[in-house]
């Protein structure tokens, strides 16, 4: 999942987080030149003037953060991580936890990223806790308690830590925490079929797909997602309608190339070997590689004997898109 935006962190003005709401006010005039210029994709400009505040303001961890995460849009992991541990040693808050963690995930340091992830998952349960409990607080600050997509951004990154590191029933289980959170959010939906899918649960993962689908009907990535499953299962005609209605003729979109395999591997098991060998070209075209079983199948028009393969489905979906 790519970073969407550009974010800032708003401290509560409570005894957990030590930035008064008038030095709240301040900062907000400081980065009004930085923040602009990351709006205008300006990341080099945004980095001088975030130098400039550095040098005025050493103590203020905000800077770091957000120096961080231009670092991170960069791709630029290693200062992304020196500029997120800076703000973290100024005051150790979640949402720093949060960018961290995905700056070691994006490097492939995943326990690293776990330990970020669960930190900060474990301080946003407990900012959670004292705006619930504290009727001290400031209606502006109760917002941090929220529900938000950053945070299920996080359970998405944490299960797919544990996803990587081969702990499939580990990430299900953060999946599933996280839908508790906030059962309209879509994406761990699909996240959790594909786990499931691994496990050999596909009719558990059909229902997560389906949910997800229920949510945005129009999710061209869950339909190619249901399409893979089917074709794993043996629903080859179901398989094929998911793939047009992921990528319909005539529209191409490049994170779906991967239609055409489940198109060429579908069709290949119902013995249209004239579409199977269209669907395969095209996908050589876009180069997505085929198994030489499939191939030499296909070359002798023979139909494969169906069965459950082994393989990750998400190892297979994610390299068919592309992430």
């Amino acid at each position: 999942m790519k970073h969407e935006q550009f974010l800032r962190p708003i401290f509560l003005a409570t005894c957990l987080f030590f930035t008064p709401l008038a030095a709240i006010a301040e900062d907000e005039d400081l980065f009004k030149v930085s923040d602009a210029l990351v709006d205008a994709h300006d990341y080099q400009g945004a980095l001088k003037d975030l130098d400039k505040i550095a040098e005025t303001h050493p103590d203020n961890d905000q800077v770091f953060f957000n120096r961080g995460y231009v670092y991170l849009d960069l791709k630029d992991y290693d200062n992304a991580i020196t500029n997120f541990s800076k703000a973290i040693e100024i005051n150790d808050f979640f949402m720093s936890r949060f960018a961290r963690a995905k700056a070691y995930y994006e490097k492939g340091l995943l326990d690293k990223a776990i330990e970020d992830y669960e930190s900060g998952i474990d301080q946003k349960n407990k900012v959670r806790q004292v705006i619930l409990t504290d009727k001290s607080i400031d209606e502006s600050s109760k917002n941090l308690g929220d529900v938000d997509d950053l945070e299920m951004s996080a359970y998405h990154f944490l299960g797919q830590s544990y996803e990587n590191k081969g702990n499939l029933k580990k990430a299900v289980s953060i999946y599933t925490k996280g839908i508790s959170l906030q059962p309209s959010f879509r994406h761990l939906y699909s996240v959790r079929a594909l786990a499931l899918s691994q496990l050999g649960k596909y009719q558990e993962a059909l229902n997560d797909v389906n949910k997800a689908l229920e949510i945005d009907p129009a999710s061209s990535l869950d339909y190619f997602c249901r399409a893979l499953i089917y074709s794993q299962i043996g629903e080859y005609e179901k398989a094929i309608e998911d793939s047009f209605k992921a990528m319909p003729d005539g529209v191409h979109d490049e994170a779906l190339n991967g239609v055409y395999y489940v198109r060429a591997v579908s069709y290949l098991h119902k013995g249209d070997f004239e579409k199977s060998a269209e669907s395969a070209k095209k996908a050589i075209e876009l180069g997505i590689e085929l198994d030489q079983d499939f191939l030499d199948n296909l070359k002798h028009k023979r139909i494969p004997k169906r069965e459950h393969k082994s393989e990750p489905i998400r190892n297979k979906f994610t390299t068919l898109i592309g992430e």
